[in-house]
C-alpha cells in the first residue's frame, strides 16, 4: 500500500516538467490555435470588411476616369415602314473637383489601411480568446488528474487506516474521518469532470476536433519560453505604438477623417465638367451628323442643406476619431507597464509554488512512514495530504496564470505569438 502511494507522488513530480504521456491521436496546440482562428466568425467579419475597403478604394479611382455611353432609337412610320434611327455617343469628363477626387481617394487608402490594422487587432484578440479557451481546457483536464490521484491516495490511506484499527492501534473515529474525507474527494472529483465537460463542450464548438476523437496534447507550449535568456530577452523588450495594430487602425481612421473634412468643404465650391457628343441620324436612307462641346460650370447655391450636413458629420467624425487616438495614446504605456508587471509577478509566484511543491513531496513521504510506524496521528497525516494536494494544484492554476499573462504581454508588443515567442 506505500508503495502504491509513493508511486502516485512520483508520478505528480515528475509531471512537474513534463505531462503525462498523450495517445497517438492527438492534436498539438500549434495546430489548435490555428484551427480555432480559421473557424473565428470575428475574423471573417474583419475580413470581409477590408474587401469592402478595396471595392470602395476602386470606387474612388474610378471617379477620375471619363464616363462613355451611347444611345439608339430607332422610328417608324404610319405604314410601319422604317423611318430612321438616330444614334448619340457622349463622352463626360470632370475637368475640376476642387481636389475632392483626389482626396477622396487618398481618404479611402488610409481607410483601407485602417481596416488592415483593425483585422491585425482583431487577429491579436481572437488569438487571446482561442488560447484563453485552449489553457483552460489544459488547466481543467490536469485538474481532474490530480483529484483523481487524490482519491487514489486516500483509498489507499482508508485501507491502511483499517488495518491499523483491526489491530487495535488507532480508535474508529479515524477509521470514519478517513471515509469521510475519501468521499469528499470523490464528489469534489465529480464535480471537476462535470466542470470539465463544459469545458470541453465549449472548445469543440469552436475546434470541432475533439469530438472526432481526437484530444489536444497535455502539454503546456511555452514552458520552454518561461526560463533563462530567452525569458529575460523577452521582459527586456520595450513597446512602441508604430507596432500595435490598434493604434495603427485609429491612426489610419483620423488621416481619413481629416480628408474627408476637406473633401466635404469642396462641395461648397464650383466644379468644371466636359461633354463631348457625337450623333447620327439617319432619316429614310439621308445621314446627318453632328458634333457637339461643352464646358459646364456648376455653382452650389443651395442643396437642401445636405451640402452643410455631410460637412458637420465629417467634422464629428474627425474628432471622435482624434479623441480615440488620443486616448489610445494616454494607455498605451500604462498598459505595457502592467501587463509587463502581470507577467513577471506571475513568473515569480509560480516559481515559489514550484519550490512548495517539491518540499511538500518529500514531507508527505516523510509523514506517511511515520503515519504507517504508528508515530502520526490520521489526522496529522490528512492535514499535509491536503496541503501537498492543494500545492500541486495551484501550480497547475500558476501554469495558467503564467500563459495567459504571456499571451497578454505579447499582445501589448504588438505581436502575435508566433511572431513574439517563434512558434
Amino acid at each position: 500500500m506505500a508503495i502504491r502511494i509513493w508511486a502516485i507522488l512520483i508520478f505528480l513530480l515528475v509531471s512537474l516538467s513534463a505531462s503525462a504521456s498523450t495517445p497517438h491521436n492527438t492534436i498539438t496546440f500549434e495546430q489548435a490555435l490555428q484551427l480555432i482562428l480559421q473557424n473565428d466568425f470575428s475574423l471573417k467579419l474583419s475580413e470581409n470588411n477590408l474587401d469592402r475597403m478595396k471595392a470602395r478604394q476602386l470606387g474612388a479611382f474610378a471617379q477620375f476616369l471619363p464616363t462613355v455611353s451611347v444611345a439608339a432609337t430607332q422610328n417608324r412610320d404610319s405604314s410601319f415602314q422604317d423611318a430612321g434611327r438616330t444614334t448619340v455617343g457622349t463622352l463626360d469628363f470632370s475637368l475640376w473637383r476642387n481636389g475632392v477626387d483626389v482626396l477622396g481617394l487618398k481618404a479611402q487608402e488610409f481607410s483601407k489601411q485602417s481596416a488592415v490594422e483593425h483585422l491585425s487587432s482583431e487577429n491579436l484578440s481572437a488569438e487571446a480568446r482561442a488560447t484563453h479557451a485552449l489553457f483552460d481546457y489544459l488547466w481543467r483536464i490536469q485538474e481532474i488528474e490530480i483529484k483523481r490521484a487524490q482519491v487514489e491516495v486516500r483509498q489507499e490511506l482508508l485501507k491502511i487506516t483499517k488495518v491499523r484499527y483491526g489491530q487495535g492501534l488507532i480508535p474508529e473515529h479515524q477509521v470514519l474521518s478517513s471515509e469521510v474525507d475519501l468521499e469528499n474527494s470523490q464528489s469534489t472529483l465529480t464535480f471537476a469532470e462535470l466542470e470539465f465537460q463544459d469545458v470541453k463542450a465549449e472548445l469543440e464548438r469552436s475546434l470541432g476536433i475533439l469530438a472526432e476523437g481526437r484530444e489536444l496534447e497535455q502539454t503546456w507550449p511555452f514552458a520552454k519560453d518561461l526560463k533563462g535568456t530567452a525569458l529575460q530577452t523577452l521582459l527586456s523588450r520595450r513597446a512602441d505604438k508604430s507596432n500595435r495594430p490598434d493604434f495603427q487602425e485609429m491612426f489610419f481612421a483620423m488621416q481619413a477623417s481629416d480628408l474627408n473634412v476637406l473633401r466635404a468643404k469642396g462641395d461648397f465650391l464650383p466644379t468644371i465638367d466636359f461633354r463631348a457628343q457625337r450623333s447620327n441620324q439617319n432619316v429614310y436612307g439621308t445621314s446627318q451628323y453632328d458634333t457637339s462641346f461643352a464646358f459646364t460650370v456648376t455653382i452650389p447655391i443651395f442643396e437642401r442643406l445636405s451640402d452643410y450636413i455631410s460637412y458637420r458629420e465629417s467634422e464629428y467624425q474627425s474628432f471622435q476619431a482624434r479623441y480615440q487616438l488620443l486616448l489610445l495614446d494616454q494607455k498605451f504605456d500604462a498598459d505595457f507597464r502592467a501587463k509587463h508587471q502581470t507577467l513577471t509577478q506571475a513568473l515569480e509566484r509560480q516559481q515559489a509554488r514550484v519550490d512548495i511543491l517539491k518540499k511538500g513531496v518529500k514531507l508527505f513521504n516523510l509523514m506517511k512512514g511515520h503515519y504507517s510506524a504508528g508515530k502520526l496521528s490520521y489526522k496529522d497525516l490528512a492535514l499535509e495530504q491536503e496541503r501537498f494536494f492543494n500545492s500541486r494544484l495551484n501550480y497547475v492554476q500558476g501554469l495558467r496564470d503564467v500563459h495567459n499573462a504571456l499571451v497578454a504581454y505579447c499582445h501589448s508588443l504588438g505581436q502575435s505569438l508566433k511572431s513574439c515567442l517563434l512558434i
